[in-house]
């Protein structure tokens, strides 16, 4: 199986975001926050550096609203199981939908 090119080479137009998951420091349960979005994924991980240098946090840039090419394959794309989509207008108010 061949490795696939770099993200950055498969979303190539499109913006990116900077997701940082930390724990709490009182209860250990993990926090997370966002930023961006960002023109570059360059830009999105000179933000983490300048922001989050000393201190420990898991740091993820993802592609935000990426336009998938024709060229993909399903390797390229996540998938949720269907079971697992659920649809939020049904469990809000049933008697208004």
């Amino acid at each position: 199986m061949s490795e696939l090119p770099p993200i950055e080479d498969r979303m190539p137009d499109c913006e990116w975001v900077l997701v940082i998951k930390y724990g709490d420091p009182y209860t250990n349960a993990q926090q997370r926050t966002g930023f961006g979005p960002f023109p570059t994924k360059e830009d999105a991980d000179n933000f983490r550096a300048q922001y989050y240098y000393d201190q420990i946090v898991i740091a993820e840039i993802v592609p935000l609203n990426a336009v998938i090419p024709q060229s993909a394959t399903e390797l390229d794309i996540d998938f949720i199981p269907e079971a697992k989509v659920v649809d939020i207008n049904s469990k809000i108010n049933p008697k208004k939908h």
